[in-house]
């Protein structure tokens, strides 16, 4: 099922993850893994390999800046 390209909850690619990224951890109360699940529950992801790297880069941003603790 294609995805619609106009939405603009849609993660099509590596740059779109890391800019959803940056411009979720901008603010400080969003810096948990909590935060990052619930955020990416209203996203939408075009396949398994890009959803893989949202949560695995968003893994390796929080420990590097320890943020969570």
């Amino acid at each position: 099922m294609p995805i619609d390209p106009v939405a603009e909850n849609t993660i099509e690619d590596e740059n779109d993850a890391d800019f959803e990224l940056d411009d979720l951890f901008k603010e400080p109360n969003n810096r948990s893994m909590e935060t990052v699940i619930e955020h990416a529950q209203g996203l939408v992801f075009v396949d398994g390999r890009i959803k893989e790297y949202f949560f695995s880069k968003a893994k390796e941003l929080l420990k590097r800046n320890q943020w969570d603790e």
